[in-house]
Formats: structure tokens, C-alpha cells, sequence
């Protein structure tokens, strides 16, 4: 026989921050801020929060409204739902890569390397693309929803506007009534 042993305690449970905006939208931000952004731009500082997928993943600004994530275990390239942005995010950070210091000016790009470069922006608007399809898709359906609430609810007020009415007509029929017996004496 196995005996229980109960587990006190000894520390407050830690408390977690809760955020006002869901993983995707805080996603959105983050590809948004960096889409913005041009290699110029970036501060030494900016940098040490978005060289790597695990740091943006932390990143937290008042500046571009970034706040953090917290759910390592949907932040990763294969989810279903948030795969496409990080790799969004991912190609962003290469583009806002740092030149590595000392490095010559390159020549001029052969045509088969700018048009892969090409096809790989391509691919990265596609990708954009899908996911602002998939927004576009659920603020859809949200926007159906609440047309069919609105629908509903506008019944609802003319159906109570109705019963509102008739008992109104109802009321002042008993006050008419009610009037007319009154001039009426009690026959003994």
C-alpha cells in the first residue's frame, strides 16, 4: 500500500502576467516593428533584442508596443498557426543583419544569385500573404457573428416593442373600463 504525501507549500504560486493581446496579434507587432525598421536603424541595443528568434520571442518595447511571449511551446517554425510569422520573423532578422565588420564591399551580384534573392522575397510575401489571408478570414467570420447578434437582437427590440404596445393598449382599455365603472354607485 502506498501512502499519500501531501506537498505543502512553502512559496506564493509565481503569478503570471496576463496580456492584453493574443500570441498572433503580438506576433503581427513584432513582424510589423521589424518590417519598419532598415539595417540603418538598428542600435546596438535594438540588436541584442532581436538577433534571435528566442530573444524577439522576450523582446518587450513601449516604443513599438511589443509586449512578451510567454509560450515557448507554440513559438516554434512548425506550428500550424504561428510557423508562417516566424519565419516571417526570421527572414526579417537576416535582413536587418548587421554587416560583419571589415568585410569588403561585395562586387555586384551574379543574375542567378539576385534571382534567388528574388524568388526568396517572393516567397516571403507569399507568406505574408497567407497570414493576412488567415486574419482576414477570422475577422471575417467575427464580423458575420456579430451581424447575425445584431440580427437577432434588432427581433428581439421589435418583438418587445410590440408587446410594449399591445399591453399599453391593453392597459388603457382596463383604465377605460375601469373609469366607467367608477361612476357607477354600488345598489344595495
Amino acid at each position: 500500500m502506498t501512502k499519500r504525501v501531501r506537498c505543502i507549500r512553502t512559496t506564493a504560486p509565481k503569478k503570471r502576467r496576463v496580456f492584453a493581446n493574443s500570441m498572433e496579434q503580438r506576433l503581427r507587432e513584432r513582424v510589423n516593428a521589424l518590417a519598419s525598421l532598415r539595417p540603418e536603424d538598428i542600435t546596438p541595443e535594438l540588436w541584442s533584442n532581436i538577433e534571435s528568434l528566442e530573444q524577439i520571442r522576450k523582446w518587450e518595447s513601449s516604443e513599438f508596443g511589443i509586449e512578451p511571449i510567454g509560450s515557448k511551446a507554440r513559438y516554434t517554425t512548425t506550428n500550424s498557426d504561428f510557423g508562417a510569422m516566424l519565419i516571417l520573423l526570421q527572414a526579417e532578422i537576416t535582413r536587418l543583419t548587421p554587416p560583419v565588420e571589415g568585410s569588403a564591399a561585395s562586387p555586384r551580384k551574379s543574375l542567378a544569385v539576385q534571382l534567388e534573392e528574388s524568388k526568396a522575397r517572393g516567397g516571403l510575401l507569399e507568406k505574408r500573404l497567407k497570414v493576412v489571408g488567415r486574419e482576414r478570414d477570422r475577422l471575417s467570420q467575427g464580423l458575420e457573428s456579430k451581424a447575425k447578434t445584431v440580427r437577432s437582437l434588432e427581433s428581439l427590440v421589435d418583438h418587445y416593442e410590440q408587446r410594449v404596445e399591445a399591453l399599453s393598449r391593453e392597459n388603457s382599455n382596463l383604465k377605460a373600463r375601469l373609469f366607467g365603472l367608477e361612476g357607477l354607485g354600488v345598489v344595495k
